[in-house]
């Protein structure tokens, strides 16, 4: 047992396999390894992921235009880890640069892929509306616009 007055210390985790070791609260891939090293604090929590396969990317499909009123769906994939259960953190940003949160939220991600979809209304503001994709292991970002008419 580490005594708390003896903190920050390093501390060595080891598994019974090699995985894919990503830090999540620091969205930092670690490596791939059966076992590998970390710092810890007092009071201070440490999340650790491990993968199959390193996540390497986002692939996302989308439509370039749409209209105010139609429904606008999202199709993504994570490139590198095919069995991959996570989330998706979607956000949406209107024209004028608002925040649309009711458009956007957590979605799953299974089996490596996932998606979303929103119906905008007829009297939100049409122009180029911003979406943005983070998968919340690696912290891998994807963000695009469409154009909303």
């Amino acid at each position: 047992m580490i005594h708390p007055a003896s903190l920050p210390a390093f501390l060595a985790v080891a598994f019974d396999k090699e995985a894919a070791v990503c830090d999540v609260r620091q969205k930092q891939y670690l490596g791939h390894s059966n076992v590998f090293e970390t710092e810890i604090e007092a009071a201070v929590p440490r999340l650790f992921a491990l993968l199959e396969e390193r996540i390497t990317g986002l692939e996302v499909h989308s439509p370039v235009n749409a209209r105010l009123g139609e429904e606008v769906r999202v199709d993504l994939h994570v490139s590198g880890a095919n069995d991959l259960c996570s989330v998706a953190k979607i956000t949406v940003t209107d024209p004028t640069g608002r925040r649309v949160r009711y458009y956007g939220g957590n979605r799953d991600i299974v089996a490596g892929a996932g998606s979303t979809s929103f119906k905008t209304a007829l009297n939100d503001p049409p122009g180029l509306w911003y979406i943005a994709i983070t998968e919340v292991i690696s912290g891998e970002k994807k963000g695009w616009f469409i154009n909303i008419r």
